[in-house]
């Protein structure tokens, strides 16, 4: 053979060699790498140590935001107390998704809720309001949860007030459960 052939040949070989691994990797790395088994993951973990009573602390996971709130007994004990205020207060219209959250504080446990952050009929950001900021429409404020483009608002369970906009449903709540200081949150 001719040199430039053989040269030809080799930067061939060798572009197709390339394209060969780089083509592996990407394959690797969407399938098998550990990124791509914690995007398999259908929960989240979290230190209770974390978590401050009365304040939520929000967990970005997989693109979505999450809120885990760990409510004071004043703040548990106001659930029975905001019934009428609310638009859904048994959630008939938006039922948990699990048997540990068909109770009056929506969550396994009284003193944590965990919440998805985006209402299901907007996809408009919730913050966190605390008991020490004061909202007008709602009276006594015992914390609970703010919609930025709508004003909805939303109590201690993530119930949605009979004052927000019609619109406005509870917001989605998931089973956790707490092995020693690790909180895991199930998110289907």
């Amino acid at each position: 053979m001719k040199t430039p052939t053989r040269t030809f040949i080799a930067i061939l070989s060798l572009i197709l060699l390339a394209a060969v691994c780089i083509a592996g990797y990407e394959v690797w790395e969407k399938y098998y790498s550990p990124q791509a088994e914690l995007k398999k993951r259908a929960y989240f973990d979290l230190s209770t140590k974390e978590l401050i009573k009365g304040m939520a602390r929000y967990v970005d996971w997989q693109g979505e935001r999450y809120f885990v709130w760990q409510r004071t007994p004043a703040q548990i004990a106001a659930l029975p107390k905001l019934r009428a205020a609310l638009r859904d207060p048994d959630s008939t219209m938006t039922p948990p998704s699990h048997p540990s959250l068909n109770n009056p504080g929506r969550s396994p446990q009284a003193d944590i809720l965990v919440v998805k952050a985006t209402p299901e009929h907007t996809n408009c950001k919730i913050v966190f309001m605390p008991t020490t900021v004061a909202i007008p429409q709602v009276e006594p404020w015992f914390g609970g949860f703010f919609e930025t483009c709508h004003g909805s608002i939303y109590d201690v369970a993530g119930r949605v007030y009979a004052v927000s906009r019609r619109e406005a449903k509870n917001l989605q709540v998931f089973r956790y459960e707490i092995e020693g200081e690790r909180l895991r949150v199930f998110l289907k």
